[in-house]
């Protein structure tokens, strides 16, 4: 990474003298940050929420944080996913698929209406 400013303005915290590095430090952060993501997609081990990797990544952070954590958390997600590394289903698409998995019809009505909508759920592309 070559940068070429003599002084960067952060949106908290105050001015780095010495952009470079900083840069770099911020992309090893962005980096171990989504390894820990897959990590817990992974070790959830079933379609999950936006929130549910939040607790896992962040559980040792005040949950009055976790609205802010989960916002980074669903960029991190975004990016993952144009990447071919996680997607998205809707709890609907999710009961869709269990119906065919499911001995009778009824019985899958049921769990389906149980799922709230409007809610996205990420799982990992594969087992990486």
């Amino acid at each position: 990474l070559k940068v070429e400013a003599a002084c960067i303005y952060p949106g908290h915290g105050p001015v780095v003298e010495s952009p470079e590095q900083k840069i770099s430090e911020y992309i090893q952060h962005r980096n171990k940050r989504e390894k820990q993501i897959l990590e817990a997609l992974r070790s959830i081990g079933r379609p999950c929420t936006s929130m549910d990797i939040v607790k896992v990544v962040y559980s040792a952070v005040s949950p009055t944080l976790y609205p802010a954590a989960e916002r980074n958390v669903v960029q991190h997600l975004l990016k993952l996913k144009g990447e071919g590394l996680v997607f998205i289903q809707t709890a609907s698409e999710i009961a869709s698929s269990a119906v065919e998995a499911k001995a009778t019809e009824k019985e899958a009505k049921e769990e389906e209406e149980e799922e709230e909508e409007g809610i996205l759920f990420w799982s990992p592309a594969s087992k990486l």
